[in-house]
């Protein structure tokens, strides 16, 4: 499966690339065995954000089916692993590999309970709670799903829809989804935001989705210039670059019609 995100649809530091020897390095110094299919995803690429956001809970007593998870970390050749700043940032406990994280809770290997095969375990800060997720990395990788919380698209508070909410449905794979939720949030209050995501769904890969950014840029252009602060607008010019130069022949005619607006 295609298991990361695109770089250019996301602000994600991503550490440097890395090789297996390396890997192999790595390993010897923090005397833990990485399991084999982390370092393939690691060797694509050195972490960032993930295509598939969303994990399976394997644990049935849990009370959560899904946690969400949009990265992860990868591991630096210098000694200086972001997993060691973090378990001592965070006070976290245990003989662990941090894998993922945002200061609220962790998805770390634990090799204390299996130091050849580690389960993926997820480490609430707050609360200590701590989730078993998956048995092993290879588990943990079947369990991840592009699925995003349910819109009812019969309720017409889209006011209420946050902005995370409605990342998760742009980068997801539910296109009519995406249509959906660019339509009801194209009057936003706040335009660099809405715009930024316009930019970026413009070079989507599935060209409906960028008929629906020109569509909306077609009918509204006008009243983004007026309505949103300038310093917003290189965001729309930038669409309509992409969308000039987008391989579908209709889409780019539109282009033309928006430059012309």
């Amino acid at each position: 499966m295609e298991f990361w995100l695109e770089r250019d649809v996301t602000e994600f530091k991503e550490t440097a690339g890395i090789t297996r020897e390396e890997l192999t390095a790595i390993e010897q110094e923090i005397g833990k065995i990485i399991p084999a299919s982390y370092k393939e995803v690691l060797l694509q690429r050195n972490g960032g954000p993930l295509q598939y956001r969303w994990v399976r809970v394997a644990e049935p007593a849990a009370e959560v089916e899904l946690l969400e998870i949009d990265h992860l970390l990868g591991l630096e050749t210098d000694g200086n692993l972001s997993s060691d700043y973090l378990i001592e940032e965070w006070g976290l406990r245990g003989d662990i590999l941090v894998i993922s994280g945002d200061g609220n809770g962790f998805f770390v290997l634990d090799y204390g309970e299996d130091a050849q095969n580690p389960p993926v375990i997820y480490l609430e800060v707050d609360s200590r709670a701590k989730v078993r997720v998956a048995n092993n990395f290879d588990d943990f990788l079947s369990q991840l799903i592009a699925e995003t919380p349910a819109v009812d698209s019969d309720d017409e508070n889209w006011g209420g829809v946050t902005q995370e909410e409605a990342e998760r449905v742009f980068y997801g794979t539910d296109v009519a989804a995406i249509e959906e939720m660019l339509l009801n949030l194209m009057w936003p209050e706040d335009h660099e935001w809405y715009f930024t995501n316009l930019l970026k769904l413009s070079r989507h890969d599935d060209v409906f989705v960028r008929q629906t950014v020109s569509n909306i840029l077609d009918n509204n252009m006008k009243i983004y210039k007026i309505d949103a602060d300038k310093k917003w607008h290189p965001l729309l010019h930038k669409t309509i670059i992409n969308l000039l130069q987008d391989a579908d022949p209709d889409i780019r005619e539109m282009a033309k019609s928006i430059t012309n607006q």
